[in-house]
């Protein structure tokens, strides 16, 4: 509840009684070790690791988050909605693959999901 409060008006929280520095740290800490378990996984599958690795990870995370509910210029997202997109984020990503689609394309397809979601957002 104090990330979205935080996320929403950091003053407005700061006002409510909220150690906003206090809890500003905690999110970045959980936000380190998710990260790095992620790393340790990521390198466990390679056998290997190269501080690239998780290059072009980022527009699955946005495209998840989009696909989940959440909006890019602001408002409610859930985990479950998340963890939603995620799993239909998987099911492209393996199919794309299956169909020896170039990587380059893959991107091209995935902005084109995130940008068919916004633009499906705003005609609500």
């Amino acid at each position: 509840m104090y990330a979205y409060s935080i996320g929403g008006n950091e003053e407005a929280t700061r006002l409510s009684g909220v150690n906003v520095d206090r809890y500003k740290i905690i999110f970045y800490v959980i936000s380190g070790v998710y990260s790095a378990v992620s790393a340790m996984i990521l390198t466990a599958r390679l056998n290997s690791a190269q501080p690239i690795f998780g290059q072009g990870y980022e527009l699955d995370a946005i495209a998840a988050v989009v696909l989940g509910g959440a909006s890019l210029s602001g408002g409610k997202g859930t985990v479950f909605g998340t963890l939603f997109g995620a799993l239909i984020m998987g099911i492209i990503n393996n199919g794309l693959n299956l169909l020896n689609v170039s990587p380059f394309y893959q991107q091209a397809v995935k902005g084109s999901i995130i940008l068919a979601a916004v633009l499906l957002e705003r005609e609500k």
